[in-house]
C-alpha cells in the first residue's frame, strides 16, 4: 500500500475504529482509498492522519488486533 498526507476522502462507504478508540479508519469508494484519523478522546474530533491506497474499491474494513502471549 501507498502512504502519504494529502488525498482525497470521497464517497466514504464504511467506518471502523481500533480496539482502544484511538484511530478510526475509512473506506473511500470514489478515490479508491482508506483515510486514517486520529480520535480526540476529549471531544471525539478526527484528525487525518493519512490515506492509504487501496489495491481496489474498499467498502468494507476491519481492524484485527493480535495479543502477544503472556
Amino acid at each position: 500500500t501507498k502512504t502519504s498526507t494529502s488525498g482525497l476522502a470521497v464517497s466514504p462507504r464504511a467506518i471502523t475504529f481500533d480496539p482502544d478508540g484511538t484511530a478510526a479508519f475509512v473506506t473511500n469508494t470514489s478515490t479508491n482509498n482508506v483515510a486514517v484519523y486520529a480520535v480526540d478522546s476529549a471531544t471525539g474530533k478526527l484528525t487525518v492522519k493519512s490515506y492509504k491506497t487501496a489495491s481496489g474499491t474498499p467498502s468494507a474494513i476491519l481492524v484485527a488486533t493480535h495479543k502477544q502471549p503472556r
